[in-house]
């Protein structure tokens, strides 16, 4: 037998039944992606859901049957739209050990830019920087985390209530939510296993694959019909281009600068019959590794931990002479030297900063007429570029990638903070 519920209950799974069959014709992509969540109502007296308009765990979508009947249609159709992108972006299964709260907003920032640029219209209270634009929710947590941690900085403010709550969302008690839902097969739907997931425990990763996938199916359908949003490009891009192991990379990006290390001051004796002047390789020993490292406020002392450890081990092993390490924003701060055998722990401290300019290291490097076999640069790859210097260069950056640097190799790195 039937559940009995209130009117408002009735009317409010009626008016989002509504909003999700308009945006299968205005917004396929959205649209389509958001069948995936079934609906259900909560309590609204329930704790800490007393003004939340939404929530998803990635399985339900959980509604405040008071808060939809008084909201707008468009600003129901976009609260659709920003918690299925979070889904499909896998935000509900990337929190691991972040504060909960500062990781729903750094979630809302990340994905309100990709909503408004498809067009919608953002709801009151949503939270929307346009600084925040191509940037992913971890690179938006580490920033406003910084920021929080500023001496002297003001509090930021709370998430608005009834605007987002992407993730966490309490399990309905018995009784209570909607056991229909409309369109799409049984197969649209993600099984319910009992087990989802919550901030802080493993990652669901079959249900966030089975996102991946839709989101990747519902592309092809929206082109078909010419109707892909931009913004929604620039997320599906993440899913198919996933970051690789970022310590494996490193490794062997050291390791081939050591198998790469040419000398001019003995030339090739191969070329030379050929009137061609080129270098030879110089394999008896590592030279110079310089790391760079961003200091303009969006690289967190976890991630510099993490980065310190994994060089540290590439450092016991291809002993290199010497590494250069140099602190910069808009300019160099600060430079240490390790040399090899001198017994000094290579630890990596966090410094204030300003903007970001990649110039002056390069400069610096120069103008010491420090050679390195290869530059690491930590950074979150948001600044000012010059030149291609003339050894290789890796850009390690912290968070997702926001667009390929003009030179150099990029890969993402995580750590938990």
């Amino acid at each position: 037998m039937k559940n009995f519920r209130p009117l408002e209950s009735e009317a409010a799974l009626t008016e989002l039944k509504r909003a999700r069959i308009a945006m299968l014709s205005t917004q396929p992509f959205f649209g389509a992606l958001s069948l995936k969540l079934q609906l259900q109502s909560y309590d609204p007296s329930g704790p800490h859901r007393s003004k939340t308009v939404m929530s998803t765990d990635g399985t339900v979508l959980r509604y405040n049957p008071a808060q939809v009947t008084e909201a707008r249609f468009e600003h129901l159709t976009s609260l659709i739209a920003m918690h299925t992108a979070s889904c499909a972006s896998g935000q509900p299964w990337r929190r691991r050990g972040r504060d909960e709260a500062l990781w729903k907003r750094a979630c809302e920032y990340a994905i309100t830019p990709i909503v408004k640029d498809a067009g919608f219209e953002l709801p009151p209270g949503a939270l929307y920087e346009d600084r925040f634009r191509d940037h992913s929710a971890e690179q938006v947590y580490r920033l406003l985390r910084h920021e929080q941690e500023k001496p002297g900085q003001q509090p930021q403010p709370q998430p608005q209530p009834g605007v987002s709550d992407v993730q966490d969302a309490p399990q309905p008690s018995e009784g209570e939510g909607d056991d229909e839902d409309e369109g799409g097969s049984p197969g649209d739907k993600p099984e319910d296993s009992g087990d989802n997931p919550t901030p802080g425990n493993e990652p669901d990763t079959q249900t966030e694959h089975s996102w991946q996938i839709a989101a990747l199916q519902s592309e092809m359908a929206s082109k078909k019909r010419g109707s892909m949003p931009s913004g929604a490009e620039r997320m599906l891009n993440q899913i198919r281009n996933p970051s690789a192991d970022w310590r494996a990379i490193l490794r062997q990006f050291v390791r081939e600068a050591a198998k790469s290390d040419y000398t001019w001051s003995s030339p090739s004796r191969r070329y030379l019959p050929l009137g061609l002047y080129l270098p030879s390789l110089h394999s008896q020993k590592l030279g110079t590794i310089a790391v760079a490292i961003d200091t303009s406020g969006s690289i967190g002392q976890a991630e510099l931990n993490a980065f310190a450890a994994e060089l540290q081990g590439i450092i016991e092993d291809a002993e290199p002479e010497k590494v250069v390490v140099l602190y910069a924003d808009a300019a160099v701060q600060h430079v240490q030297t390790f040399e090899k055998g001198g017994g000094d722990e290579f630890k990596l401290e966090l410094r204030g900063g300003g903007g970001t300019d990649f110039r002056p290291v390069f400069t610096y490097l120069e103008d010491y007429e420090i050679e390195p076999v290869c530059t690491v640069y930590l950074t979150d790859l948001l600044g000012v570029f010059g030149e291609e210097p003339e050894h290789p260069v890796l850009w390690c950056v912290s968070g997702r990638i926001p667009e390929q640097p003009p030179f150099g190799e990029a890969i993402e790195i995580e750590a938990v903070v």
